[in-house]
């Protein structure tokens, strides 16, 4: 018989108890003796009787959010939900109302139901928006907006959690680092930056003061902000029309400021974005190496010239000029190549060393045996092992690598070994 068709008979049970040892049930005999007995309000239940007045159903709240939290536990994500909704629906004004709703939005972000987390967490922070839940629930929720792809709905969220002022340092970090996350890719590449920077010097000034839990956030402002010089690398388009130099030199400006960025993000010493940081500055040698081999300089009016001179076809004589062009070319930054293998190979040591086994890691590997393969091929043949238009390398994993190392609003992913993103937003139990 459905539920709803039952009659509820009694709602809370409050009582009359001793010491938190027990309840007392002796008469009281001393007159003194009262000031000795507090008042509990014990966990709400409910009896719930069947119209046959056959069957009887006790709901105890207590009970719900600790078999909820057996089944979040053990991964049994529908089951939990089952008893979360249970618990806000016949106790919707409890202890356990706030820690139920942001246990329920775990489990909905565990299940990749990232809009009704979200419904989860908004009903949290609007039923108790002064609470540290609410703070919790809040960076949550900015996550989730982040993986249903609005990131102005994240960057603004974030916004919010910055003008509250009972944020731990470590607190304000994180959400600097996530609002930059937002605005980088949502393309505001200028606004990203100077988040960034706000977070790193934030985190500088506050030093010496109180300490960061942890170092992942401040190594991930310091990542993204070497990104963001990376990505306006990769937008400049470089071809064989006569603007080619000044493009090929604007891209090696931005490849040096980028690269230092991700030196610094190394120089903070987290495992998991040092890897990352590793990889990019060896994918910026390669990205940089294969516009040079592909974008070619204009040769037809030379190769006419050369073709009347030499009485051969002007597609011979410009098939020719390609091949010095690409020899030279070849020959001269052949050392970024060189120094891309060393880059990879120290990050490969540094993820073996640290235990880190992350997507950036095999791909760094990947990237060292392919650029091996480039450096041992002449030109002609390096040509044909490189893509016709560079590779974003966050483009490079496979669906599997991409899969679940996702942490909600994080691009790239943090590898399931590496220190979590959510570090002190676990469930509350």
């Amino acid at each position: 018989m459905a539920l709803r068709s039952w009659q509820v008979l009694l709602v809370g049970v409050p009582l009359l108890a001793g010491n938190l040892v027990g309840c007392r049930t002796s008469p009281i005999t001393q007159p003194n003796a009262v000031s000795k007995i507090r008042r509990l309000q014990l966990a709400p239940m409910k009896l719930i009787v069947s119209p046959d007045k056959k069957d009887i159903l006790v709901l105890d709240a207590t009970e719900l959010f600790e078999v909820a939290g057996r089944h979040l536990s053990a991964k049994r994500y529908r089951a939990a939900l089952s008893h979360y909704d249970r618990l806000l629906q016949h106790f919707p004004k409890t202890r356990y109302t706030s820690p139920a709703l942001y246990n329920a939005g775990l489990a909905h972000e565990a299940l990749l139901e990232y809009k009704d987390a979200t419904s989860r967490y908004g009903q949290l922070m609007a039923l108790y928006p002064k609470s540290r839940g609410a703070v919790d629930a809040g960076f949550r929720l900015g996550g989730c907006l982040g993986e249903l792809a609005d990131w102005e709905g994240s960057a603004q969220l974030f916004s919010k959690l910055l003008a509250r002022r009972d944020l731990s340092a470590g607190d304000r970090v994180e959400a600097y680092a996530r609002k930059g996350l937002a605005l980088y890719n949502n393309r505001d590449l200028p606004q990203a930056e100077a988040v960034m920077a706000e977070a790193i010097a934030f985190a500088h000034r506050v030093e010496t003061v109180e300490r960061l839990d942890n170092d992942f956030f401040l190594a991930m402002a310091h990542y993204y902000l070497g990104a963001a010089p990376h990505l306006r690398f990769r937008l400049v388009k470089v071809d064989g029309s006569k603007k080619m130099g000044k493009r090929l030199d604007a891209k090696a400006k931005l490849l040096l400021v980028s690269q230092a960025r991700y030196i610094r993000t190394i120089r903070v010493k987290n495992p998991y974005w040092a890897t990352v940081a590793g990889f990019q500055i060896g994918s910026l040698y390669k990205e940089f190496y294969t516009t040079l081999m592909t974008a070619l300089p204009d040769f037809k009016k030379v190769a006419a010239k050369n073709a009347l001179r030499a009485k051969i076809s002007p597609e011979h004589a410009e098939r020719q000029l390609v091949q010095v062009y690409l020899e030279e070319v070849h020959k001269q930054v052949k050392p970024l190549l060189e120094k891309a293998i060393r880059v990879f190979e120290k990050t490969v040591v540094m993820g073996e060393r640290v235990g880190i086994r992350s997507q950036w890691v095999q791909k760094s590997q990947r990237q060292m045996s392919d650029l091996k393969r480039l450096i041992a091929a002449s030109p002609s043949e390096a040509i044909k092992l490189l893509p016709k238009q560079p590779t974003s390398p966050e483009d490079q994993s496979s669906p599997a690598e991409r899969s679940r190392e996702q942490i909600p609003g994080s691009q790239p992913p943090p590898p399931a070994s590496s220190q979590p993103l959510e570090l002190k937003r676990s469930a509350i139990m």
